[in-house]
Parts: structure tokens; sequence; C-alpha cells
């Protein structure tokens, strides 16, 4: 069985950083839904958005508060972030959430993106590729 190449969609580099995490659902287009806090650790994090587990039912489109914590001192990110996947783990107990970081207004945040430190020379030729 030959897998699909996925296209790409992430624009920043993630990083596996293992942190606890507070979440809550904030909105859903769901009717009933449980609005209380809840613990996990991330499984990867970029300046875009993370991803975790848990085993609460979220959908796609869901915006939820989170808090990401370093020692339970140091507050890593608090907002709001939207959910862009949820993946089912076979044994049905929990699923892989992943989120994308949402400014105040609730749009998207776009992390910036860094070039490394080239010299004139070869930043001319690659400006040329692009």
């Amino acid at each position: 069985m030959v897998k699909k190449k996925i296209e790409e969609r992430r624009h920043t580099e993630r990083a596996k950083h293992v942190l606890s995490i507070q979440y809550r659902l904030n909105t859903s287009k769901r009717k009933s839904t449980d609005k209380s806090w809840h613990l996990s650790t991330t499984q990867d994090m970029s300046a875009g958005g993370l991803s975790f587990l848990t085993d609460q039912d979220f959908i796609t489109g869901d915006i939820l508060d989170v808090k990401v914590v370093m020692s339970g001192v140091l507050d890593i990110y608090k907002g709001k972030g939207e959910i862009v996947r949820v993946m089912k783990k076979r044994t049905g107990a929990n699923s892989l959430i992943g989120i994308q970081y949402l400014m105040d207004n609730g749009q998207k945040r776009a992390a910036k993106r860094y070039a490394p430190f080239t010299t004139k020379k070869a930043s001319r030729r690659s400006a040329k590729r692009i």
C-alpha cells in the first residue's frame, strides 16, 4: 500500500517540547459542551501552534482557551487556539489535537519567519531562485 504524499501546511519549525498545558473549550459549533479546565502535556510546539493528547471530543474549528506552563511557574503561552487537526488514536481513548494560536481579535496568528544570516552575494542568488 502506497501512502499519499501530504502537503505540508506548517510555516514554522516544530520542536518536541513536553510541557504542561491547561485547556478548556471557549467556542464550539456543537450545543452541549464541557467548558471545564483539563490538563495534558504538549507533544510538540512551534511559533504558530502546538499539539497535545486529550480524551475530550473536540472538532475542527473549535476554539480553546490555552495555558502552556513550564515547571508550574513560567507562562509560555496564554491565549486562544483554533483546532485545525483532530487525529483519533487506534485505541479510541485519546485524540491528538493540533491547534493554531489566535490573536486577541480572533484572527489566526502568523508566526514571523526569520531567514538565517547570509552574505549579500548568497542572498542575491537565493532571491533569484524565488
